[in-house]
């Protein structure tokens, strides 16, 4: 189970920005550009399985996965807290020396240097990790190709507002997201 423990400051694209590449002069939409530019970011986040902007997660895991765990969205940035419980209210803290994170794979790994997490609770039933993803906290951090296809897909929704169903992401933005779309080696999309 993963719960978003700190939302992002900061969207990738601002207001400014998006009025500019949409040419638009006027404050009068300035709201519902803002929900354009949001869904924006939802959907291809969505549809990449990755964060732009830093925020905090905590993942909750059966502590019977073994000592790997794949870490979710990526990019990961760093891991904050990794603790083991158990159905009783105990709970260990695993301290840094004791794991490693993998950050060269997507998703991240975490793995536990040596033994299981029983090891450090007797009947441990879970694993809580808490972490960072994103690619940092300013709009800036967020690759360009990236920002660029929220601004057309904020154009399109701008564009086709009056219409109830969202037409296909534009083939541009298709083109940009490519090199961040994950795939398995079997040849379908994670």
């Amino acid at each position: 189970m993963l719960t978003l423990m700190t939302p992002p400051a900061l969207l990738p694209v601002d207001l400014v920005l998006a009025k500019t590449f949409l040419r638009v002069d006027h404050v009068d939409e300035d709201v519902l550009i803002e929900s354009f530019i949001g869904s924006a970011v939802t959907r291809i986040e969505t549809a990449l399985s990755r964060v732009m902007m830093t925020r905090t997660y905590r993942l909750t895991a059966p502590a019977d996965l073994g000592p790997l765990i794949p870490i979710k969205p990526v990019p990961v940035a760093g891991i904050l807290d990794m603790r083991v419980t158990n159905g009783q209210g105990g709970e260990v803290v695993i301290p840094p020396a004791d794991y490693t994170l993998d950050l060269r794979r997507e998703p991240a790994e975490l793995r536990l240097k040596s033994g299981q997490f029983s090891d450090y609770l007797a009947g441990a039933c879970d694993v809580q990790v808490t972490f960072t993803a994103g690619y940092g906290a300013e709009p800036g951090d967020v690759p360009l190709p990236i920002r660029q296809a929220v601004l057309l897909l904020t154009a399109q929704s701008y564009e086709h507002r009056d219409q109830p169903d969202h037409p296909a992401l534009p083939m541009m933005a298709e083109a940009l997201l490519m090199p961040y779309r994950t795939y398995r080696l079997s040849g379908g999309r994670l």
